[in-house]
């Protein structure tokens, strides 16, 4: 490399990245996720306060009431504490999230993550000081004179319990056949019992079977506990009613773990449908994100240069070629920059959530080569643009098409990565300045893409960029002192016969 065109590089690389943009954009910002990510678990601490008051109990069945108090008494929780405190919490995390098949590995860390919150809040639960009031008959009760003492704060909650709430239906079904009933879904036969509502006239809302009214300042997550122990003394006053063993309506319900593997010639791979989708979209976006800072940099910095005269300074130095190729190649070394810092964070947010299985290396080795023609595919663009315009406003009508043309696979990256090996994904990997971004996407997957592919499409693709550098190099020659009107895209075909 010429001395003349490396210290143009060097200089473009040390100007950029000593801006308090880049360092806030490419390092401090990736830092601060990390940290965070790492910092909160250990920062918020839920805090949950002790209840003490009176909850008064109104239960339309007579059967639910008992077993909700019984859940709630301080000598349950007591008990409860004492046994949580016994359990394995990592043993038995594994033992029930293995329910949820490989098809949720990629859910099964975040699943892990709250379910061991859960359990550690549970044994963080405070002691409850409630007293209840159990109001039998509950027709005697007078709900709304309740919600004024709860208003005021004379109880802490009142429970509400409908006759109908261990009907096996559920309200919405309720709902759903009485519309089919009266034809409202349509082509359904209208019933004599329940007559089609009048046009106009407002359907009835569907009330829910059970209310729980508390006050404003109720902490969450001790609403959330009545509203939880509510639930489970109706599920289970709705098993013993209608005879149902609860652990085996459980252990019938628990899904097996199902695995889908490919078989290849190298062995199974595992196939998981979420990583099949969302690590391919991974590749292209860092590939896409460090390209175009490095080459929106590029147009910004070659733009000041000329209007602000600097880039005749530098041509009294260098070679129109010489300056083109170290500005190319400097901003090249800050999109490496960039895509090393973001691909840092990916990797190591995957490794803490154990995740680190979906990445291939040998797919960075693969990606490697397309990042390179990326990068120049852009740069040249950019520097071409920037070389001919005279200020970022002219220059924003040159980039539409290569905005354009460049989002069409960020746009059609699903059915891309459904079938990398279909005719439209293969197609597009041949059509240069897409062929980088298509092919990163087609790497992403688990899908075996055809080796002459790979070797055909970084053939083209490195000859296009030989080309779009040649082109990029007689437009510069020409647009990089030329003042004026601002060319349009016939122009810059016309600078490259004249060049």
């Amino acid at each position: 490399m010429n001395s003349k065109t490396f210290l143009v590089g060097l200089r473009e690389y040390t100007s950029t990245v000593m801006t308090k943009a880049f360092i806030f954009g490419a390092i401090i910002l990736p830092l601060v996720i990390w940290g965070l990510a790492i910092a909160l678990p250990m920062l918020i601490k839920d805090e949950i306060p002790v209840m003490k008051g009176k909850v008064v109990v109104v239960d339309e069945t007579g059967l639910v009431a008992p077993m909700f108090i019984s859940q709630l008494t301080p000598e349950f929780l007591k008990m409860q504490k004492e046994q949580m405190e016994k359990i394995d919490i990592e043993k038995y995390l594994e033992k029930t999230t293995a329910a949820l098949g490989s098809k949720a590995e990629l859910a099964r860390p975040l699943v892990l993550a709250q379910g061991r919150r859960a359990i550690e809040k549970m044994k963080n639960q405070p002691l409850h000081e409630l007293t209840f009031d159990n109001i039998t008959p509950a027709a005697t009760a007078n709900i709304e004179q309740l919600k004024e003492k709860v208003r005021t704060g004379e109880i802490l909650a009142v429970v509400h319990v409908r006759a109908d709430a261990l009907s096996h239906v559920s309200a919405w079904l309720t709902g759903f056949l009485r519309d089919a009933a009266s034809g409202a879904l349509g082509g359904g036969a209208v019933s004599a019992e329940s007559p089609k509502a009048e046009e106009g006239q407002a359907k009835p809302k569907e009330e829910p079977r059970a209310v729980i009214y508390t006050g404003r300042t109720m902490h969450v997550d001790n609403s959330g506990l009545l509203s939880e122990r509510l639930a489970g003394a109706i599920v289970a006053m709705k098993m013993i009613t209608n005879e149902v063993d609860a652990l085996k309506a459980q252990m019938a319900m628990t899904p097996p773990d199902i695995s889908v593997r490919n078989v290849t010639e190298s062995g199974e791979i595992e196939s998981n449908e979420v990583s099949n989708i969302l690590v391919p979209l991974a590749f292209m976006m860092l590939l896409w994100i460090s390209t175009f800072t490095g080459g929106q940099y590029l147009l910004t910095t070659t733009i000041e240069e000329k209007s602000s005269k600097v880039i005749e300074v530098l041509l009294s130095a260098t070679s129109p070629m010489q300056l083109m190729t170290g500005k190319i190649l400097g901003q090249g070394a800050v999109a490496l920059t960039m895509l090393l810092m973001y691909a840092a964070l990916a990797i190591g947010a995957l490794e803490k959530f154990d995740l680190g299985h979906l990445i291939e290396p040998a797919k960075f080795i693969l990606v490697a080569p397309y990042f390179i023609m990326a990068f120049f595919f852009i740069a040249c663009m950019m520097a071409s643009i920037g070389s001919a315009v005279n200020e970022m406003r002219e220059a924003q009508a040159l980039m539409g098409p290569v905005i354009m043309i460049v989002m069409l696979p960020l746009l059609a990256w699903m059915p891309i990565v459904k079938s990398p090996n279909g005719s439209f994904a293969t197609i597009a990997s041949f059509i240069p300045p897409m062929t980088p971004f298509v092919m990163a996407l087609r790497l992403g997957t688990n899908q075996v893409i055809p080796v002459w592919q790979i070797a055909a499409t970084l053939a083209i693709g490195f000859a296009a960029m030989v080309l779009f550098i040649w082109l990029t190099a007689k437009i510069f020659r020409i647009g990089i002192l030329m003042h004026g009107k601002a060319p349009n895209l016939m122009t810059l075909l016309r600078w490259v016969r004249q060049a």
